[in-house]
């Protein structure tokens, strides 16, 4: 992959992140657009700084606004609407929607009623019990939350893991998953899969017919330590050596 279409892959998907919080859901039909659109600029063979909106438009995954904006990027070397998006999500905020528990709405009302916009903030807002009066939240939403908060900070991202030991967890997982009725495809992608010489935690990507049965088997497999996060579309553990793995 050329340097310019590494850039474009981080680029879609801060956009994808950013979105999420604009339209309120990680499902909506603008997040999953730009995450189809990095996935197909990750496995496209070719530099596409050579590539017009026409040919662009001609990849599979890629559709014509987000065919404009990498051809801006490529022309200009900026993106004006994540360059808008960056304005008004700040990075201290975004970080927030890794937190699991905490999706894009509950972290707009975190700071809308609460001003939490960063972790160090919403660890004090944990402290002080502040999650429960809101709405949809409660006493026990609280408690996982800050479970999930203490979890990711004993394991988390901070934590980098050599190559060496991440990769067989890493085979394992796709392995693991490939083998399940539906899927028909599973890939770890990230810093693993360009093989940096640390990680900082396993992001698996599988398509399948069936979602939910997949979270099932993955948050019960045998290098399961810990569960940090299960849902229909995205699910977070911890698996030995204290490695996170996010599926979607």
């Amino acid at each position: 992959m050329s340097g310019t279409n590494d850039a474009v892959v981080l680029l879609l998907g801060e956009l994808a992140a950013l979105t999420k919080l604009e339209d309120g859901s990680p499902q909506s039909f603008r997040v999953r657009a730009y995450e189809r659109a990095r996935d197909a600029v990750r496995s496209l063979p070719v530099d596409l700084a050579g590539m017009e909106v026409a040919d662009l438009k001609k990849v599979d995954g890629i559709g014509e606004s987000t065919a404009r904006k990498i051809r801006e990027y490529v022309d200009s070397g900026t993106i004006a609407k994540l360059e808008d998006l960056r304005s008004r999500y700040p990075p201290e905020l975004v970080e927030l929607t890794k937190v699991p528990g905490l999706g894009p709405k509950t972290v707009l009302l975190l700071r809308d009623r609460l001003g939490v916009t960063s972790v160090d903030e919403l660890k004090a807002a944990l402290e002080a019990q502040q999650l429960r009066a809101l709405p949809g939240l409660g006493e026990r939403s609280e408690e996982k939350i800050a479970r999930a908060l203490e979890r990711l900070g004993t394991y988390g991202k901070e934590r980098r893991t050599p190559i060496a030991d991440a990769l067989p967890v890493g085979g394992q997982i796709v392995s693991a998953l490939s083998n399940q009725p539906g899927v028909s495809h599973a890939a770890y992608c990230g810093s693993l899969r360009r093989f940096r010489d640390t990680v900082g935690d396993i992001d698996v990507l599988v398509t399948a017919s069936d979602p939910g049965p997949l979270m099932e088997t993955f948050t019960s497999l045998p290098l399961v330590r810990d569960v940090l996060a299960s849902g229909d579309t995205k699910s977070s553990i911890i698996a030995a050596p204290d490695l996170q793995i996010d599926l979607r």
